[in-house]
């Protein structure tokens, strides 16, 4: 979901690391600053995370709509069934059954089926022979009435969701455009200032414009320290990666766990580690897939007695 901009946070990182150096001294790409660039990296910080908690709010009520659907759907099934038998000898009765349509594939025609059963259901007369309503066992209108409330709304509230995701993803994509644009007006802007085979040069050299090709290469744990008590620091990198898996085994730990996922920095931290060794591996991904795995780092993780 996230590479396509996780390209565009690893250039606003190149662009970012590069402005501050003694050689690109008065380089200020559109006017911006590395604090500028920055802010530009937290606001896609807080776009990804605002598209994600509405895709799980998306993928929640897609959930609670089909539930609610198989549940009107059973009911509408065995009204249809007993609506035949009772009435078989109604013939007015029975070509008001006999509209009520049976192929329903979604919640939405599951809808449309009840609202029709519904109706259908409200128009017969008593049972035959009998002074009783039509009911199907335990089941009548009102009971049935309910199930298409509880239906009707969580398929409004299904198509609110998918609103606000559609629209969440559609303002990711035009951030990732404009961040694209702006990369790209930096490398120009920075080729035309500072010519070939200057150290400024250099820097804008290290953007890139365009994702590999390829999928990334095997990860790297350059740097696994403990800096402080209870803290790890790794410096990961890998060729064409956009952002990375850490996985953490600690002390007594039988398997790899996720620690962190689509990470985009190249530097992990983390605190309120128990003591012990802690060995971590570090995937790569990109928009063409995933790389192999980094080599297992150790870290030994020690506490710092109370003064």
């Amino acid at each position: 979901m996230f590479e396509g901009i996780n390209f565009r946070t690893k250039q606003l990182r190149k662009i970012k690391k590069a402005l501050p150096q003694p050689d690109l001294a008065g380089f200020a790409p559109d006017g911006k600053s590395a604090e500028d660039v920055a802010g530009m990296l937290s606001g896609i910080g807080s776009t990804k995370g605002n598209v994600l908690a509405l895709d799980m709010a998306y993928r929640g009520a897609l959930g609670a709509q089909e539930v609610a659907a198989a549940d009107t759907h059973g009911k509408c099934v065995s009204a249809y069934g007993s609506m035949r038998s009772v009435y078989r000898n109604d013939l007015e009765s029975m070509r008001k059954i006999q509209h009520i349509p049976k192929r329903d594939q979604t919640p939405v025609q599951t809808l449309t089926r009840g609202d029709a059963t519904a109706q259908t259901w409200s128009q017969l007369p008593k049972m035959p022979g009998t002074q009783n309503d039509f009911k199907v066992g335990a089941l009548t209108l009102a009971l049935f009435n309910d199930s298409l409330v509880k239906l009707r709304q969580k398929v409004e509230l299904a198509e609110g969701a998918e609103s606000s995701y559609i629209t969440a993803l559609t303002g990711l994509t035009e951030l990732q455009d404009d961040l694209g644009n702006f990369a790209s007006a930096v490398v120009a802007q920075g080729r035309a200032q500072f010519p070939e085979g200057t150290p400024g040069r250099a820097w804008i050299d290290t953007i890139p414009l365009e994702e590999g090709t390829d999928a990334p290469g095997q990860a790297v744990i350059t740097e696994a320290t403990s800096p402080e008590s209870g803290a790890v620091r790794l410096v990961m990198d890998a060729p064409h990666a956009t952002s990375f898996t850490v996985k953490e085994k600690g002390p007594g730990d039988t398997e790899f766990q996720t620690v962190a996922d689509d990470f985009t920095d190249e530097v992990y931290e983390d605190d309120g580690l128990s003591p012990g060794v802690h060995e971590f591996i570090v995937i790569p991904h990109n928009s063409r897939g995933t790389g192999p795995a980094s080599v297992v780092a150790q870290v030994t993780v020690v506490i710092a007695a109370a003064a």
